[in-house]
């Protein structure tokens, strides 16, 4: 009897000790669980796409939820980061993808509310790790214009259209660098600062090689400063990507009429040009101060050239009056050739000459006759 009684503790001692065991085990599980569960709610803001918040009209996220606030607040988006990374090595693209909008809408939203400077330090560091992210550098150029650095705003773009190959979005990159472009162009020409748009020019074909429109613009700067041989270099190494065939043949016909000059005789402080129209030879006085090209009614007769529809009020030493606007065909101004051209027909023209060679031809001439030497040359 003793000995059964012995058997009967050994068994209860051992379920005892199975028992506490086993619950033992269960606490270690739930502490161990616990830890993960207050990792995962500080990865939140990077992991859980449930959390983002709604749509606006214009496609942006609301306002971040408190978890995405709270450890960027403290300036601890390294942890984020580290959270995408772990989701695209997971291969959970969708949870990384959502984690990305909900960063860059965080940026937005403190560049609107004035904290670029923090924006720009959140984009730093995920443009380190995410550099072919187009969304992103096209957002660091928008905070740049909103501190007002218009020429740094350029760089993010630059940097993207270097690995850019969806046609849509390089034309997004391109409207946007135009932009800017054109505000600091017309900033630099309103100050008269051709030196300035000559260095931004050659800035831009250095670190955008494969546009040309930026050759373009340098070409033409750099003849209106009068540097036509190196305007020449530059126009023969130039493509056709960002230039229609039109303006690149103007920019040639005008550095052609800058190298050659319009040839001029002076006669009694008067400036006149040999032109020809229509296959016949005329003598033209050079009037910068009239907007218009003439030509007196005998020339006319002796053209042939079409009256037109049209008429202007001409002022003369008899007063006002209404004058012909007449079409003239194969006009030869120098090396410039003009298919027609619409002149003034003059009743009476000026002594001496078949008429007025005005500011509609000139102003076809880098510069205007006489200046430097260089569009207009005095008979020896």
């Amino acid at each position: 009897m003793s000995q059964l009684l012995w058997v009967v503790v050994l068994v209860l001692v051992f379920f005892a000790g199975w028992w506490v065991g086993r619950h033992q085990a269960t606490g270690e599980q739930a502490a161990s669980s616990s830890v993960e569960a207050r990792r995962d709610a500080a990865l939140a803001p990077a992991q859980r796409a449930g959390e983002l918040g709604p749509v606006d009209q214009e496609g942006t996220r609301g306002a971040a939820p408190s978890s995405l606030s709270d450890p960027l607040a403290a300036g601890s988006w390294e942890v984020l980061l580290d959270s995408i990374d772990r989701l695209d090595r997971q291969g959970r693209r969708r949870e990384a993808d959502e984690a990305r909008l909900r960063l860059l809408d965080q940026v937005r939203e403190w560049a609107r509310s004035g904290d670029q400077s923090r924006a720009l330090d959140l984009l730093l560091a995920y443009e380190g790790r995410n550099p072919h992210d187009l969304q992103a550098r096209l957002l660091h150029s928008d905070v740049l214009q909103m501190q007002g650095s218009l020429l740094d705003a350029m760089d993010p773009l630059l940097a993207a259209l270097q690995f850019a190959d969806e046609p849509l979005m390089i034309q997004r990159l391109r409207d946007a660098l135009r932009l800017l472009v054109n505000v600091h162009e017309s900033k630099l020409a309103a100050q008269q600062n051709l030196p300035g748009l000559i260095r931004f020019f050659e800035r831009l074909s250095r670190d955008d090689p494969g546009y040309d429109g930026h050759r373009l613009q340098l070409a033409r700067w750099l003849l209106v400063a009068g540097r036509f041989d190196e305007a020449q270099q530059v126009v023969q190494v130039m493509g056709l990507v960002g230039v229609t065939p039109e303006a690149r043949s103007d920019l040639e016909a005008e550095l052609g009429l800058a190298q050659s000059g319009l040839p001029v005789e002076w006669q009694d402080r008067a400036m006149h040009v040999e032109v020809s129209a229509a296959g016949r030879p005329l003598r033209l006085l050079v009037d910068t101060g009239a907007s218009t090209s003439a030509i007196s009614r005998s020339a006319a007769n002796a053209l042939g050239s079409a009256p037109t529809q049209q008429s202007v009020q001409v002022r003369t030493a008899a007063g006002i009056i209404s004058a012909q606007i007449h079409r003239v065909r194969d006009v030869q101004v120098g090396q410039l050739r003009l298919p027609y051209l619409d002149v003034i027909v003059l009743e009476q023209g000026p002594p001496g000459v078949d008429g007025l060679l005005g500011m509609d031809v000139l102003a076809r001439f880098p510069g205007l006759p006489g200046s430097s030497g260089r569009l207009g040359r005095p008979a020896t």
